[in-house]
């Protein structure tokens, strides 16, 4: 992958797991249910990143 896409799909995958947190924070999603998509997510985007979801975002 070109460098310049790999960092969108990285950005996207981030911005995504980020949604997700929140959707869990709110109660919509279990632990469980959280990193099964962002398992998912991961692989569909092509990332390699390691993230901890506790760790991440801003907000």
């Amino acid at each position: 992958m070109i460098t310049a896409e790999k960092e969108k799909a990285d950005s996207a995958f981030y911005y995504e797991v980020c949604l997700l947190r929140l959707l869990g924070e709110m109660g919509y999603l279990d632990e469980k249910a959280l990193d099964g998509i962002v398992q998912i997510a991961a692989e569909d985007y092509g990332t390699s990143l390691l993230l901890d979801k506790t760790f991440l975002c801003l907000n």
